[in-house]
């Protein structure tokens, strides 16, 4: 009766070297592999890029509003002084429009930011459909490689 011999993997035969086809494979998949890394990474800055501009813009709105609540309540006061013969109150609204000035500062930031990401989105988009086409590339050389051995 044979003896079986059970063998650990580092005591097997070495494996075969990689053909130079299979090595460009791995490397091509590597290469979108990364690719596909850096599209969902900046599609998630994106993302948040975008969920920033809606917040600031619905900031603008806001501060708009606080300009014509001011503008409102400083025509009021005005008039209110001017009829009891007093000085004239500080205007609220010269803050608010400060201040509207700021958030449409950064409003405009916010717009700025998102379409340099949308850009950069865009070339690891293309990126990643050039090393995708990589792969299949060298999936036909392996095959190709392959061919000869066949026949």
């Amino acid at each position: 009766m044979a003896e079986l011999k059970v063998v650990s993997a580092s005591e097997s035969s070495p494996s075969p070297a990689r053909s130079v086809e299979r090595q460009a494979l791995a490397a091509a998949i590597e290469s979108r592999d990364k690719a596909d890394r850096a599209v969902a990474d900046g599609a998630a800055a994106v993302e948040r890029a975008h969920a920033l501009v809606a917040k600031r813009s619905a900031a603008v709105a806001a501060a708009n509003i606080a300009v014509d609540d001011a503008r409102s309540k400083d025509a009021a006061a005005t008039a209110a002084a001017l009829r009891r013969g007093a000085s004239v109150p500080f205007t609220r609204a010269r803050a608010a429009r400060a201040e509207m000035a700021a958030v449409e500062d950064d409003f405009d930031a916010a717009v700025a930011a998102a379409a340099a990401l949308d850009e950069q989105q865009q070339s690891r988009a293309e990126a990643l459909a050039a090393a995708e086409i990589g792969v299949e590339v060298a999936i036909t050389g392996v095959l190709a490689a392959a061919v000869p051995a066949m026949v």
